[in-house]
């Protein structure tokens, strides 16, 4: 392997690992661009991305996200439910081609 695919892969694990850590500590099931952008703006080593990660819309405050999360899955009710997928049953005189 190339050293510089080396460090491109490193640098995305740690890119990547730090947004994933900003996402969990924000309660959030994904990983966002504004976790992304958190996690570059939190950390002086990657400062010089502030300004490609400027046109990043910031990410909400958690305490606000998880009252709009609890009041718009109320208003869901049962429209938010998955339905499971069904798969009919091949019979005796079913084709396979």
């Amino acid at each position: 392997m190339a050293p510089q695919a080396k460090a491109l892969e490193l640098f995305m694990i740690s890119v990547v690992t730090k947004a994933a850590t900003e996402a969990h500590s924000r309660q959030a099931k994904r990983v966002t661009a504004a976790h992304l952008k958190q996690a570059v703006q939190n950390d002086e080593q990657m400062d010089f991305l502030g300004e490609i990660l400027a046109k990043v819309q910031d990410a909400p405050a958690p305490s606000s996200k998880k009252k709009e999360e609890t009041e718009d899955s109320e208003e869901m009710g049962e429209r938010k439910r998955k339905r499971k997928a069904t798969r009919r049953r091949k019979g005796k005189d079913d084709d396979d081609f």
